[in-house]
């Protein structure tokens, strides 16, 4: 009786741990994903200001502009959420395209998650 008693126990402290364990990771994980948004205006005079609170950075875009973590990238933005080679920008025919580059937050353009090669608008 005693045995079983103690078995049940440990069995309810054993699932109670697994729970606990559960929820940490689901905080964990849930900080890591509070990407702090950065918003990056496209002007037409081949501009592009990083605007993030109310700070805000203007760099020259050339035709192919990359965007990352990375010192080697034309813009380089200091953000953990951001990879190290993000996306790029890129001008073909005079049509502005933004291209992700299998980074691992994903890009968006106008609150939308891209997959593919999209034209700036």
């Amino acid at each position: 009786m005693i045995g079983e008693s103690l078995l049940k126990l440990l069995n309810y402290g054993l699932i109670l741990l697994i729970c606990i364990y559960l929820t940490w990771i689901a905080i964990l994980i849930r900080q890591d994903t509070k990407a702090v948004k950065k918003l990056l205006l496209l002007h037409t005079s081949s501009k592009a200001s990083i605007i993030h609170k109310s700070t805000s950075v203007t760099h020259s875009v050339t035709p192919t502009t990359t965007l990352g973590r990375s010192s080697s990238s034309t813009i380089a933005i200091d953000d953990t959420a951001v990879s190290m080679n993000h996306a790029k920008i890129t001008r073909k025919n005079a049509i502005w395209w933004l291209v992700d580059l299998n980074s691992k937050n994903g890009t968006m353009l106008n609150n939308q998650l891209i997959s593919q090669p999209t034209v700036i608008s």
